[in-house]
């Protein structure tokens, strides 16, 4: 945990507005926060004056966020658990390697 910690400290901090473009709105910032909770993420805050509102927003690590993405998107696509994705990911990985040794 602490090598998670220290990578996704080491990354570019954006507030959810910053990296999606939009507002996300409480509820999804609720849900965000939660996750970055049980990934032991480190957050920050920072002041903003955008798009009518003014105050503090949460920010996360842009690596993390990446993470995060990649997942629902992966689950949208029917994956059933994360270790499936991860499972996936490993079999194209080594099917890639496969291929390459043999020149194809």
């Amino acid at each position: 945990m602490e090598d998670n910690y220290k990578v996704y400290r080491e990354s570019e901090m954006v507030s959810l507005y910053d990296y999606y473009g939009k507002a996300q709105g409480m509820a999804r910032g609720l849900e965000v926060y939660g996750m970055a909770v049980q990934d032991c993420v480190h957050t920050d805050h920072q002041q903003v004056r955008q798009g009518g509102y003014e105050g503090r927003v949460r920010t996360y690590p842009r690596t993390w966020l990446d993470k995060v993405v990649f997942i629902e998107l992966a689950h949208m696509d029917g994956a059933k658990s994360d270790s499936e994705i991860v499972e996936d990911l490993q079999n194209g990985y080594a099917y890639t390697n496969v291929r390459s040794v043999r020149g194809e």
